[in-house]
């Protein structure tokens, strides 16, 4: 069994992620995100093709920059907070309890436009079990 929580896992302050604007803050709660090798992470937490599970406080007006998966699926899930999703071209807004996914080769970009914090639970996983770091 592996248990963690916000009381026992470091923030990371990610500054202009994937070329976005402003910093977000992430806790990386499972697995390990290669995209961010400055946090600390747990890469053999998972069986699975899973490669992390974290949570990312978003400040209003905060985005995540556009960018693509190749090799793997990723899903955000809105614990709440209100959101502008990008995928593939196609924008829509996020809200509490909605998840939105984006396969592999898709390109998405994200942004904070509530007044709040936005807050989030992201998954990552391979696409394939030899594409998982």
């Amino acid at each position: 069994m592996i248990k963690r929580g916000e009381d026992n896992v470091p923030e990371l302050i990610a500054k202009q992620a994937h070329g976005g604007t402003g910093s977000i803050r992430v806790r990386q709660l499972l697995g390990k995100d290669q995209a961010l090798p400055e946090m600390p992470g747990h890469p053999k937490d998972f069986d699975s093709n899973i490669s992390f599970l974290h949570k990312a406080t978003i400040p209003p007006g905060v985005t995540i920059g556009l960018h693509t998966h190749i090799g793997s699926e990723e899903f955000y899930y809105i614990l709440d907070g209100k959101g502008l999703i990008t995928v593939n071209g196609e924008s829509m807004e996020m809200k509490q309890g909605d998840v939105v996914l984006t396969n592999n080769g898709d390109s998405h970009a994200f942004k904070n436009v509530g007044k709040d914090e936005l807050h989030m639970i992201v998954v990552e996983g391979a696409v394939e079990q030899k594409d998982k770091v």
